[in-house]
């Protein structure tokens, strides 16, 4: 029988952020209440690529829309970008840029975001795996000998302050820098979240396939069975996938060694 199988799109993306700006009485201040707040944080990038391939895409805000912290339109092409994904891919993204970006969704006036499936690396990292650190810094080091772009704040001073003294070339290098900073996060994120699919614990299906024998991870139809999985209910027969590596199991029918009473 013909199986149709086809990838999830599966969005792995990044944003930067602009940093708030606020009246302070002391560089030691903790919490900065709302009246001393001088101008709101924004958005002024993101990156994305499909996981199963395709270019790194991105967008940016420009100069003049920096000058008036204006983040509406790269907010609504990220939110678009999200919706017609199956799941999106972040690290830290449940704690940051998801509620980020609804949160610049609502304050332009855009379009909701709606239900959003997630997969966190940083989650995955700290829960499957047993690391020092979680940060992607680290983690691409360890794995792939690669890492971050090294920045410091004076890359965000720089796109604010030449942005406010009308120095449009100036922060526009400053963007384009930015850029390849935000863009390389994603393409070594994409390759980095490749090498943890046969190792972390849990993760939701990354495609569809009209038959039952497809991994449901990459869709290879090479798998072996790797004996049986017990739960309270039921008896599930194991799979290894030759291609991925992972362990998909299929529910089973056979009811010889399971009691109908249930453990307490």
């Amino acid at each position: 029988m013909e199986v149709t199988i086809s990838p999830l799109k599966v969005l792995v993306y990044d944003i930067e952020t602009a940093p708030g700006e606020a009246y302070v009485w002391s560089a030691k201040t903790r919490f900065i209440p709302h009246a001393m707040m001088k101008r709101q944080p924004f958005m002024i990038q993101w990156s994305a690529a499909w996981l199963h391939g395709g270019k790194v895409m991105s967008d940016s805000v420009t100069p003049p829309d920096v000058t008036a912290r204006d983040d509406a339109r790269i907010v609504e092409s990220i939110g678009e970008m999200i919706r017609e994904a199956d799941l999106v891919l972040a690290h830290n993204g449940d704690n940051f840029d998801i509620p980020w970006v609804r949160g610049r969704t609502w304050a332009n006036d855009l379009e909701p975001l709606g239900p959003v499936a997630s997969i966190d690396t940083k989650k995955l990292a700290a829960k499957d795996f047993y690391l020092m650190h979680n940060n992607l810094d680290s983690l691409l080091e360890m794995k792939l000998g690669r890492n971050k772009i090294k920045t410091d704040f004076s890359w965000w001073r720089d796109i604010i302050e030449k942005a406010d003294s009308f120095d449009t070339e100036g922060c526009q290098k400053a963007l384009d820098r930015m850029e390849r900073y935000c863009r390389k996060d994603t393409r070594d994120l994409r390759d980095l979240f490749k090498t943890m699919i046969p190792h972390v614990a849990r993760l939701p299906r990354l495609v569809d396939a009209d038959g039952s024998m497809v991994c449901p991870h990459c869709g290879s139809m090479d798998l072996q069975k790797r004996g049986i999985k017990r739960t309270v209910a039921y008896n599930y027969q194991r799979y290894q996938c030759n291609d991925c590596k992972r362990y998909p199991s299929v529910r089973t029918n056979d009811k010889l060694h399971r009691t109908d009473l249930r453990p307490q």
